[in-house]
């Protein structure tokens, strides 16, 4: 993919965000001038863009949005849902356009006309349009042969190129008058009249009548009624072929756009260098015109696109110059002691690098603006294909996220907002007996606490019926006649392939895979899921990823005869047990008296699945962990060290160690388990 196109993409990408927030804003009822001053200078720079690069399936639909908002800037018409509908299906496509300009690098195979033809619906309110352009490759002998109605050469075909260079696209247009129109020379000059208010009329047949021929027909000769003409613009030239059917004694009003591919294959047959030097200006131009347009402009000042497998790869190397670093501060302590000037310099590279670490971290992480808006748009749609009436709230969007997290979380969420619409929004009549109002709200909220980010989603509406739950997890088989469950056991049945209480499929949900696919995708990544349940008040689902996917501070420990990583950001302090701390119950120690704080103490046997010891009994040194303002102890055998460790995920093999979020290489290269501190404090 060349430098040029690859500009063109991401130039795109930057406009449709805009683009997309723009549109939350209109929906949300803000029609100030800047918002629709924001949507039209998308159109406007993707038009340019577009024409430059000759995409002109995606020039021709962008050139129509730019018409139809330029009458709402300028107040001739009102903006309305109509046209908001069309300008979310208008981002719609150009999202598709995306998709075929990276696989195709071109736009030829796209099908433009149900967006032009909704749009020419709006603008003109007339039949339906039809694309003539996607038959043009078959009209190679009839097009060039109504050129030879204008007595086409190199010269004629070279100004319809420069002016197709500069937007303006060629039509060639065929207007029968009434055999009984009086005065014809005069009727043509109105027609021409009308023409040139739309664009510049290059050649015709016949030319525009003079003064002398203007009222005498003798002199002024039209063959067959027929008046044909050659005209580039860059207005919706349906418009004008509407504007001459309706002059008077107009029978009939014909069009054909000129496909520029005919003119340069003619060029390149007659005069192939002077095609050349076209193109070469062609490319001049197109380069140009991709720098100036105002996005990318003001892009360049403050930014550098880099690729991505760049910043990855360079994340990887540090990844492992860290694991090297600490292999050496081992071997060097271990051969010249911790004082040794060796030691000294190694400690001042690891700094240097730690550094160097931070700074390559922060070139992936993102704001989950983008993400998140995407998420209010299937917000909306899913309202919309229910009919059911929501809000939409979304807070926190400057929150940073992993670049790879941030693709990868989509997902996830995405099936989380359209449960919320779907399950839990309730129909308009079941929320006016429960005394609610009849639009529903939906709140996406992201925000970040200790090294991870949690993007919460809930709603208002009737919540989990826990014991339809039951009932139907008892029906599939998963959930076992006899026994208790407790209301967060039960939930969890939603997370199980094949699970779905909807009794019919539809569009959005009944297939038993959506919940299912939340939690596998949210588990890869690291993280966890909890839900928060009210029934008939509504439900919340909170996500929880770790901020960055590559590198975390971890202190090293030994127990259970085995070293393990904690989480240096869940770690209150280290404390030295003596025998007045010892709560026991049974002849057990379950909890530790510190500072009138009874803390538990985590079942080292039991959460390693090892057999029981006397390790509680002789406790001597724990971990005081913290989270959510609860402490919890961890047994330790000893306290090896903290230092800065690349985190891997585990393998779905080692799905069922329930107590581990990921694996990380140590300085001796051996590999150790970083311990999940959630999952000690749900045990």
């Amino acid at each position: 993919m060349n430098e040029i196109l690859e500009g063109y993409i991401e130039d795109l990408k930057y406009n449709l965000m805009s683009l997309n927030e723009a549109l939350m804003e209109m929906e949300k009822g803000n029609t100030r001038n800047d918002v629709i001053n924001t949507v039209f200078r998308v159109a406007h720079t993707i038009k340019g863009n577009s024409a430059a690069m000759e995409f002109y399936n995606i020039e021709k639909v962008t050139h129509k949005m730019e018409d139809l908002l330029q009458e709402v800037r300028s107040g001739q018409r009102v903006l309305t849902d109509e046209i908001i509908n069309i300008l979310y299906s208008f981002h719609d496509f150009m999202e598709d356009c995306l998709t075929f300009i990276n696989k195709d690098k071109c736009d030829k195979n796209i099908v433009i006309t149900e967006i032009v033809e909704g749009l020419i619906k709006i603008l003109t309110g007339n039949a339906p349009y039809i694309d003539e352009s996607s038959e043009n490759n078959n009209k190679h002998d009839e097009i060039l042969s109504k050129l030879e109605e204008f007595k086409s050469d190199t010269e004629l075909w070279n100004r319809i190129l420069e002016n197709f260079n500069r937007g303006f696209i060629p039509y060639w247009i065929e207007v029968t008058i009434d055999e009984k129109c009086v005065m014809k020379s005069i009727r043509t000059w109105l027609i021409f009249e009308v023409a040139s208010a739309y664009g510049s009329i290059i050649s015709s047949v016949p030319k525009c009548p003079s003064e002398e021929e203007l009222g005498s027909d003798e002199e002024f000769i039209i063959n067959n009624n027929s008046i044909s003409f050659l005209i580039v613009t860059d207005k919706d030239v349906d418009l004008l072929i509407n504007e001459l059917f309706n002059t008077s004694e107009v029978t009939k009003v014909k069009k054909q756009e000129i496909v520029i591919d005919l003119i340069k294959q003619e060029l390149e047959g007659s005069k192939k260098e002077n095609e050349v030097t076209i193109d070469e200006k062609a490319n001049a131009s197109n380069s140009q015109n991709i720098k100036q347009s105002p996005s990318s402009e003001k892009q360049a000042e403050n930014f550098i696109r880099i690729p991505v497998l760049k910043v990855d790869g360079l994340m990887d190397m540090l990844g492992e110059l860290l694991i090297l670093n600490s292999q050496f501060e081992q071997q060097i302590s271990e051969a010249f002691g911790r004082n040794s000037a060796m030691m000294n310099n190694l400690s001042r590279s690891s700094k240097l690098i730690k550094e160097i670490q931070a700074s390559s971290m922060s070139l992936r992480m993102i704001e989950i603006k983008p993400t998140l808006h995407r998420l209010h748009r299937v917000a909306r749609d899913t309202a919309a294909e229910l009919n059911k009436k929501i809000s939409i709230i979304i807070e926190g969007e400057e929150t940073e996220i992993d670049r790879s997290a941030a693709e990868k979380i989509f997902d996830p969420l995405m099936h989380l907002v359209r449960n919320a619409v779907s399950h839990g929004i309730e129909e308009e009549e079941e929320r006016i007996k429960a005394g609610k109002k009849i639009e529903g709200t939906i709140k996406i909220k992201a925000y970040s606490k200790r090294d991870s980010v949690y993007v919460e989603v809930s709603d208002d509406g009737k919540g989990i019926n826990t014991q339809k739950i039951l009932k139907k997890a008892l029906a599939l088989n998963m959930a076992e006649e006899n026994k208790v469950y407790s209301e967060e056991e039960i939930i969890k049945f939603i997370f199980k392939p094949g699970f779905s209480t909807q009794e019919v499929v539809n569009n959005i949900s009944g297939r038993g895979v959506g919940m299912n696919v939340v939690e596998e995708v949210i588990s890869h990544l690291g993280g966890k899921i909890d839900v928060v349940n009210v029934l008939g008040e509504g439900c919340a689902f909170t996500v929880k990823i770790p901020m960055n996917l590559a590198v975390m501070n971890g202190t090293i420990i030994e127990a259970a005869g085995g070293r393990y990583i904690i989480p240096t950001l869940f770690i209150k302090e280290f404390f030295i047990v003596d025998k007045s701390n010892l709560v026991s119950i049974q002849n057990k120690t379950e909890a530790l008296l510190i500072r009138n704080n009874v803390i538990s103490v985590v079942d080292v046997p039991k959460m390693f699945n090892i057999p029981e010891s006397d390790t509680l009994h002789n406790l001597r040194e724990v971990v005081i962990l913290e989270m959510d303002q609860k402490l919890l102890a961890f047994p330790v055998d000893r306290i090896i060290a903290r230092q800065e460790i690349v985190s891997k995920p585990l393998e779905s093999e080692f799905s069922s160690i329930s107590y581990a979020s990921g694996a990380a290489i140590l300085g001796d290269g051996r590999v150790s388990l970083i311990l999940d501190v959630e999952e000690m404090f749900k045990m």
